[in-house]
């Protein structure tokens, strides 16, 4: 019997705790939760990644309880709905890049960033995720079997349009400078990508749309950053004699974000300078809207002043 006003001693809460479904994985739990991998395995005594159905797995102490589903798929606990991921103690880019199936490459491009170093309470934007739902291109990369005959610097036809700029294979990590000096050649500048480079990638990181437009406004030209850009805004731009540098992932989305030349068109096809793949690669429209989503439509067309 408990009397009005009696003092009751309550047990303390325990870790939440989730039962593993079919289907489930490490990485997907630890994103519900908004833990790492890492952190998962330690409080669970895991030596890898594998777990099994019906293996309770304990969450963290201040970890509110996770709601079962009914199956892993369940889409009160279908991964990717977030979009932010506040860094917590012990979090590396290496870690959340497991846990949300991406790169270090991405989450540094995406949230403009010079260093690997993360700051408790620092808020990250999460790039599309390389999932079964994420539409990911249908042909890919592709030599075009002929491209426009230009006799000049720059040709253009009623449907096509073909700029000659230059091309340069990239060192490691270098995508940025190499594109830069591409586009910079096509002006007559002979420049390589170690010219630029520190400059580009001021801390050895990976290269900003910023510091490329920086760059290339101190240079005397006309670089303005563009976001939530169009197909149809870049071939205009190069049909009117201005190459334009794009953010892409370069052939899988949630991957390796790649900086590109867009050189060219033809109908149903933009022809690139790519310091990875080759100085004429290709994408249908298709194809190359769907590489340009995740990272926010970024580009730079390039003119003279």
């Amino acid at each position: 019997m408990i009397r009005v006003g009696e003092r009751l001693q309550l047990p303390e809460a325990g870790p939440a705790t989730y039962t593993v479904l079919p289907g489930d994985t490490l990485s997907g739990i630890a994103q519900r939760v908004r833990r790492t991998v890492v952190a998962l395995r330690r409080d669970n005594g895991l030596q890898g990644d594998l777990i099994y159905p019906g293996q309770v797995l304990t969450l963290g102490q201040d970890v509110p309880p996770l709601k079962q589903a009914r199956s892993a798929h369940d889409p009160v606990t279908s991964p990717w709905k977030r979009t932010i991921h506040t860094v917590q103690a012990g979090d590396t880019l290496y870690d959340l890049a497991r846990t949300y199936r991406t790169s270090i490459q991405a989450l540094m491009v995406v949230n403009r960033l010079n260093t690997t170093q993360l700051s408790v309470g620092q808020a990250l934007r999460l790039p599309a995720a390389p999932d079964a739902t994420v539409q990911q291109p249908s042909r890919g990369l592709f030599r075009p079997a002929q491209l426009p005959r230009a006799q000049s610097r720059f040709h253009r036809a009623a449907s096509e349009a073909y700029l000659q700029v230059g091309y340069e294979a990239q060192t490691w990590n270098n995508c940025g400078p190499a594109a830069v000096a591409s586009v910079l050649r096509y002006f007559g500048k002979e420049v390589t990508q170690q010219t630029y480079q520190r400059k580009l990638r001021p801390s050895g990181g990976y290269t900003s749309a910023e510091d490329i437009a920086r760059l290339l406004t101190d240079l005397g030209y006309e670089a303005p950053v563009r976001r939530r850009g169009s197909l149809a805004q870049i071939r205009r731009e190069v049909a009117a004699g201005r190459p334009v540098l794009v953010l892409q992932y370069h052939s899988e989305v949630g991957k390796v974000p790649h900086w590109r030349v867009v050189r060219g068109f033809k109908p149903g096809m933009v022809v690139m300078s790519d310091s990875l793949s080759g100085a004429n690669v290709a994408l249908t429209d298709l194809d190359f809207t769907v590489l340009w989503r995740g990272l926010g439509h970024v580009y730079i067309p390039v003119g003279a002043l």
